[in-house]
This record gives structure tokens, C-alpha cells and sequence, in this order.
């Protein structure tokens, strides 16, 4: 019986990928600040306070993240173990359906090693910001040409919503990218029935800041979850 070699690979992907995140999240929960540096000086409440929130936020983000590989895991490996078991007995139909789902969840997967590599570089100490003078619309417009192809060209859309900078600002392109790219993948995701996501930019002059929102008119996620 023959069986793509790629159809194995991504059984062994999720594997892999659930395995790391289990180590990931063992040795970075794990770690205790304090054992890490016993000789530093006592930190003060207000700092106590802002790591235990932390804590709390990433062991929240490694419990989602575990959640979710479990639903892509058990599909690869579903519909792998019914090609191995049943391949000739399959339509040429239903093989390709089986792979399909496969290659979809394959991608889940990777996606979801993103999101864990790009969380263990923020928690880097070398980690820093690479600020260069920029347009934040300008970023925008680009983010929304390139996720615009991954929408249903006669169902959904981008609308921009965008306010002009008056001069340049400084920041860090990459990772606003990645903010805003990582906001439209959720309402990809999770806003069942969107027709149109905004990507809207807003200019505080007051606070001296420009706010960058995405939002979408999908049902979004049900309060119990």
C-alpha cells in the first residue's frame, strides 16, 4: 500500500508540534524569577504585581495554544490512519478529501508554531525594538493587499479606515505587522459569517499616539468560550 510521503511527514509534524509546546511551556512556566537571580535586589509590589500578571497571561496564551493543537493533531492523524488502513478501498474522491483536510490542518499546525516561536521571542532578553521612521497607513494599505488574497473575492473584503500621519513616525514595522496580521488571522478564524473587516487607524493628538483597530461583522466568539 502506498502512501504519500507527505501525508506521513505531517502526522510526524503534529507530533513534533505538540511535543514542543509542552516543552515550551514546561520550561518557560517553570522558570521562578527569583530563583533565576537570588542576589538581586527585592523587587518592589508594583513589580511583584506586573510580573504575576504576566505569568498570568502567558500561562493563559500556552493553555490556549495547548487546546488548540488538539483538535488539528487528532485530524492528521484521523484521516492519515484511514488512508493507511483503507487506501484501496477509497475513492479517488474521498483520498483527495482525506488529504485536503490534512494539508488544511498541517497549516493550522504551523501557524500555531508561530505563534509559540514569536512568544518566546518577545520573552527574549535580547529581544528590542528596531524603531524606524515610517507611515502606519502605508503599512496598513500593504497588510491589506496581501491578506485580501486569502478572502472570498465575492463575499468578504477589507474596508480601510485610515487617518493620514502628518509626518513621519517611528516604530517597528515588523512586529506592527505582525500585531496586525496576527488580528486579521483571528477574524479569519473565529468571525463565522464576516462579510468585511476594517482596518481603521486613529490619531490621539492629545495622548500623542495613533491607535490602529481591527474589526470585523462577524458573530465572533460565544461568551461561554
Amino acid at each position: 500500500m502506498y502512501i504519500e510521503p507527505w501525508v506521513l511527514a505531517a502526522v510526524l509534524l503534529g507530533f513534533v508540534v505538540a511535543f514542543s509546546a509542552l516543552w515550551w511551556s514546561g520550561r518557560h512556566l517553570g522558570n521562578n524569577p527569583e530563583e533565576i537571580s537570588p542576589e538581586r535586589e527585592p523587587r518592589s509590589d508594583l513589580e511583584k504585581e506586573g510580573i504575576d500578571r504576566l505569568e498570568n497571561v502567558r500561562r493563559d496564551f500556552v493553555a490556549n495554544v495547548s487546546h488548540e493543537l488538539r483538535t488539528p493533531v487528532a485530524i492528521v492523524k484521523g484521516f492519515a490512519e484511514t488512508l493507511d488502513d483503507d487506501y484501496e478501498e477509497l475513492s479517488g474522491k474521498k483520498r483527495r478529501e482525506f488529504i485536503g483536510k490534512i494539508r488544511k490542518n498541517s497549516d493550522r499546525l504551523c501557524s500555531l508554531v508561530e505563534d509559540l516561536l514569536q512568544l518566546a521571542e518577545l520573552e527574549s532578553p535580547s529581544h528590542e525594538l528596531r524603531r524606524e521612521s515610517g507611515n502606519l497607513a502605508t503599512v496598513a494599505r500593504a497588510i491589506a493587499d496581501r491578506f485580501g488574497e486569502r478572502l472570498d473575492q465575492e463575499t468578504q473584503g477589507i474596508r480601510l479606515e485610515l487617518t493620514e500621519e502628518g509626518e513621519p513616525i517611528r516604530f517597528d514595522p515588523v512586529k506592527v505587522e505582525c500585531v496586525i496580521e496576527n488580528l486579521l488571522d483571528n477574524a479569519l478564524r473565529y468571525a463565522r459569517g464576516f462579510s468585511i473587516i476594517t482596518i481603521r487607524t486613529i490619531i490621539d493628538d492629545k495622548a500623542r499616539e495613533i491607535r490602529c483597530e481591527v474589526e470585523d461583522d462577524g458573530c465572533g466568539i460565544p461568551e461561554k468560550d
